[in-house]
């Protein structure tokens, strides 16, 4: 992690309340962890002019600081690491000139110190069976890439057909002419959503025909049923780019991860994709922002020519929050939250309401109990605060409030739902405005007009879809301000939508675009 990420980390340690002030018995568990860290980063000879006492840093001269004792940068940071490493506490980077001696550095950091994760892993069957010459497989993964195109060329033909007969429609259908050149507006503009249905039911064939039920269990990477795996792990992943990046934080995407099998609430927000979906459990109310993959891979193994990979389980509680990674086998509880940046390793174990940073993740406690935040001050005053709870860890229970929640999340699924049938017409009308605007400009008896034409057609488009990206920017949020944000069903429809088009209009000017100064000037058009 950078260190603007641990500082960030740290300043909201701070506004929810510091860190919890663990009991006698912890602190006396890791008494000498703290010296001998500071005695491996300083070096005998420094470490024997900051104390007469071999062991104890409770005994040193309190007017002996680090800048007296000569600490160098490199030691500074072999020190945070260590402390953060041993005591699982997030240190910011000035945290040698607020706790500017060792004795209150050592007061904070055992003060401070989180909890690390309960680990439960149960032990797994074997999934195996015929093994696979590594020729065979890789016959086979070669067979497997031209079932992929196949598959994907299929929906093309339903899409065909439905506009052609939209086509011939004569009430669907309103042609125009633009200096001697005709142009038909559509208006059923169904041809990419009907190639998107058809290559989303094929997938979910696909994986009940091939797969089935995915299972906690392991398996070689030499066996037919990692090729089985395989196919169709390479088969959602084509799925994602093409359909499912569409349909992010819909409901139909927490449809679709039902239909393929998993425990997905429709009141959870899924703004990220899962794999092997039988083993994966989102409540109520529950907020996915980073991929749910629960597979794991092993290292090799000689005697099997291979190595192998491991499926376990994921769930996710009610009103849960994750934006970290969860590691396979991973249990977050009811109202807990996994920060950014964090990585919920194998199957560890969150408890409710309990709020997760750090890579390995622990807990941090700094809402819960009595609490310590670290001090801005920089002179003799002590390093921690001691300020009151601010939460209770207990679980709410059920409340007409609840019902409340659950129509509105209702309410937004079906907005989000007719913004989608809007884009489709945004995108067509655009498109089809392109096309009027480069006739009209195109040269004719060419040898290159056509090449031209694409040319022209993607950039126009582009252009006009940053300027419909930017008027509904500023028509549903205008400018926002820093304040208390109070989520109104149309706030949160409206920040949705905003996004929502915005990540998919300007994709493709992304990746032309991204790091120059064209880019700088999108951003600053948004505000």
């Amino acid at each position: 992690n950078s260190s603007v990420d641990i500082e960030k980390s740290v300043a909201h340690g701070k506004k929810c309340g510091g860190v919890r002030r663990v009991s006698p018995s912890a602190a006396n568990d890791k008494e000498h962890a703290f010296d001998d860290i500071v005695r491996s980063s300083l070096g005998p000879r420094a470490y024997s002019t900051l104390t007469t006492s071999a062991m104890d840093i409770s005994n040193a001269n309190e007017e002996a600081t680090w800048e007296s004792i000569g600490l160098s940068s490199m030691a500074e940071l072999e020190l945070r690491s260590q402390l953060e490493k041993r005591y699982s506490v997030i240190l910011p980077s000035h945290y040698l000139q607020t706790c500017n001696t060792p004795s209150k550095l050592k007061q904070f950091v055992e003060a401070a110190q989180g909890r690390s994760l309960p680990i439960k892993l149960a032990t797994l069957p074997s999934l195996d069976d015929m093994h696979l010459h590594p020729t065979v497989q890789t016959m086979m993964h070669c067979v497997g890439v031209i079932a992929l195109l196949f598959l994907f060329a299929v929906p093309i033909v339903p899409a065909f057909e439905i506009g052609r007969l939209i086509h011939n429609a004569d009430s669907a259908i309103h042609t125009f002419n633009v200096n001697g050149k005709w142009f038909a507006w559509m208006a059923f503009p169904f041809i990419v959503p009907v190639w998107m249905a058809s290559f989303t039911a094929l997938v979910l064939l696909a994986k009940w025909i091939i797969i089935g039920r995915y299972r906690d269990g392991t398996v070689r990477t030499t066996s037919i049923y990692y090729v089985r795996w395989w196919f169709v792990d390479r088969l959602l992943h084509t799925w994602e780019f093409f359909v499912g990046s569409y349909l992010l934080g819909t409901p139909l995407m927490n449809a679709f991860c039902v239909l393929m099998g998993s425990k997905v609430a429709m009141s959870a927000s899924m703004d990220a994709f899962i794999r092997e979906f039988d083993l994966v459990t989102v409540g109520n109310g529950s907020t996915i922002n980073q991929p749910l993959r629960c597979r794991m891979f092993g290292p090799w193994d000689d005697a099997i020519g291979g190595s192998t990979m491991r499926f376990r389980s994921i769930s996710v509680g009610d009103s849960a929050s994750v934006k970290g990674m969860l590691c396979p086998g991973a249990l977050v509880e009811s109202g807990a939250k996994i920060l950014n940046l964090s990585v919920v390793p194998e199957g560890g174990q969150v408890a409710a309401n309990a709020t997760v940073r750090g890579n390995p993740a622990f807990i941090d406690q700094s809402l819960n109990s009595e609490t310590l935040s670290l001090s801005e001050s920089t002179d003799g005053a002590p390093c921690t605060e001691l300020k009151p709870s601010r939460t209770d860890v207990s679980l709410p229970k059920h409340s007409p409030q609840d019902d409340n929640v659950a129509s509105q999340a209702a309410l937004l699924g079906i907005l989000k739902l007719l913004w989608l049938g809007l884009e489709l017409y945004i995108f067509f009308a655009i498109f089809m405005v392109a096309q009027i605007a480069v006739e009209h400009v195109l040269p004719t008896n060419w040898r290159y007009e056509r090449l031209l034409y694409w040319m022209l057609l993607f950039g126009f488009a582009s252009s006009a879809l940053v300027l419909t990206s930017v008027a509904i920017k500023w028509m549903l949020l205008g400018k926002k301000k820093p304040g208390k944000y109070r989520p109104s069903l149309f706030r949160k429809f409206a920040d949705w939508a905003a996004d929502y088009h915005f990540r998919l209009s300007l994709q493709g000017l992304f990746l032309l675009t991204c790091n120059s100064r064209l880019w700088n000037v999108v951003l600053m058009a948004h505000g």
